[in-house]
């Protein structure tokens, strides 16, 4: 399949050994088919955060042409027009991936990304020069301040939950649920305080969990500046650069081990990491981390 582009006098080919078509038969040859884009990693075994967002791309794209027919025709009387989704992998080199779709297939909008750095960078070389609407599944609180024209709509938005967001209630159940609990049971006796650690991912979403939870947490009647060596931060790969790496994850493992926090915050990682510290924690210990 292909799309024909009057403005560059040329077809471009739909697929490719980074993106296939996710759209129904029939559409391939309809001229009036919207082809939009869609950018997630698929070739990293340690997630599968890419597989399944390529999978709910194509149920939200047969759920909206089975309840709408399609989208309003482009003048009286004529028919919906089809939705047809070119969906590729970005794990490495997304900005080859970003301009094919845009320069090439001319997609008016992409779902997507890798990495929230991903949507920072193409922002300013692909989506806002080009005038493309890019719908993120990415957390980081930046994505937000990304500087658009004034009085130009912002056409980087975010389509999941921020840092902001997941943060505070994470704070909210360190104060008023854990240390108290910690405390009834006998597990914060005397002069013992609250040991926090808060293992983030060295990318842009890490960044800003780790930011904003230090901004806020607040135990042991103090704020966590003030607890001072009571919090500490372990920073781990994110799980794209620890793919063929399987023992990423063990020096942060150890550490976090040593340290023996009451509870550990993850801030903007995925579950490895937790997996890595408890296969540490000796059940001699008098308490496992919440």
């Amino acid at each position: 399949p292909a799309i024909c582009r009057r403005d560059q006098g040329r077809c471009v080919v739909l697929t490719s050994e980074r993106c296939r078509v996710l759209a129904e038969p029939g559409d391939l040859a309809d001229d009036a088919t919207l082809w939009i884009g869609a950018m997630y990693p698929l070739r990293d075994p340690g997630s599968e955060y890419g597989p399944q967002a390529h999978k709910l791309v194509e149920l939200a794209r047969r759920d909206f042409a089975g309840l709408t027919g399609g989208l309003p025709p482009t003048r009286p009387g004529g028919r919906p027009r089809p939705i047809g989704v070119v969906a590729c992998d970005d794990t490495d080199d997304f900005t080859a991936v970003a301009r094919h779709l845009v320069d090439e297939v001319g997609v008016p909008a992409i779902l997507g990304f890798a990495r929230s750095k991903e949507v920072l960078d193409l922002s300013a070389t692909v989506f806002t020069p080009k005038g493309v609407l890019a719908l993120a599944s990415n957390t980081a609180s930046m994505l937000v301040d990304i500087p658009h024209p004034p009085g130009e709509p912002r056409l980087v938005l975010r389509a999941t939950t921020s840092a902001d967001m997941i943060t505070r209630p994470k704070a909210a159940v360190v104060e008023t649920m854990l240390e108290p609990m910690l405390q009834s049971r006998g597990v914060l006796r005397g002069g013992d305080a609250l040991r926090i650690a808060i293992v983030r991912s060295n990318n842009a979403s890490g960044v800003s969990h780790a930011d904003k939870l230090l901004s806020i947490l607040h135990w042991n009647g103090k704020s966590a500046a003030e607890n001072g060596d009571l919090v500490r931060q372990f920073v781990v790969p994110d799980e794209l650069e620890r793919k063929d790496k399987p023992d990423a994850l063990n020096p942060m493992a150890d550490a976090v081990a040593q340290f023996a926090p009451h509870v550990v915050i993850a801030a903007g990682t995925d579950q490895g990491p937790y997996l890595a510290i408890e296969r540490r924690w000796s059940p001699r210990t008098r308490h496992r981390p919440n």
